[in-house]
């Protein structure tokens, strides 16, 4: 699924993020205060229009792992 070691910022990491953070009833808000980053910038990630660090990606992943066990 989800691959830390290959941080690249494909729409499917995107989709994969974004589905399971809506399946399992995150916020917008909660995602960005672990991140550490605005709400705006999650929204826009997620939408393909910005991107993120590798170390704030690599925790989204890691966020969404937690998420699925």
């Amino acid at each position: 699924m989800y691959n830390a070691k290959l941080p690249e910022q494909t729409s499917s990491i995107r989709e994969e993020c974004r589905m399971t953070r809506l399946k399992k009833r995150v916020k917008l808000r909660e995602v960005a205060d672990h991140l550490g980053c605005e709400l705006e910038h999650v929204s826009r990630w997620e939408n393909g229009k910005v991107n993120f660090s590798k170390k704030r990606l690599i925790k989204y992943i890691e966020l969404c792992k937690e998420w699925q066990s």
